[in-house]
């Protein structure tokens, strides 16, 4: 991991840290609503997310981001894992930021 995407990675965290109260019931930051934001979907790759953030496989991540069942009962993100996800998502949007910035 370089020094720019370790500096995303820790302001991303940053960030979670600061909002974590006011973001933890909030609907924006929930599974079910990043499934309704299909515009998004379009956009965000899950393979690279699944390999780079959680070091596990595109079949593992769409597991849980789609409740598919295992072993009888349907497979969901841990509370460890969510934060996980968020802090990629707040990467991923830090670091398309600054790609812009940069091309201003």
């Amino acid at each position: 991991m370089d020094s720019i995407e370790q500096k995303a990675i820790e302001d991303a965290r940053a960030i979670c840290e600061r909002h974590k109260e006011e973001w933890a019931n909030d609907p924006v930051l929930s599974k079910k609503q990043i499934l309704k934001r299909s515009d998004l979907l379009h956009v965000l790759n899950g393979s690279y997310i699944a390999r780079r953030f959680f070091g596990k496989s595109t079949c593992w991540f769409s597991q849980k981001l789609n409740n598919h069942i295992k072993n009888g009962k349907p497979v969901d993100f841990t509370p460890e894992e969510m934060e996980i996800l968020c802090n990629a998502l707040e990467t991923i949007g830090l670091e398309l930021q600054r790609l812009a910035d940069d091309m201003r």
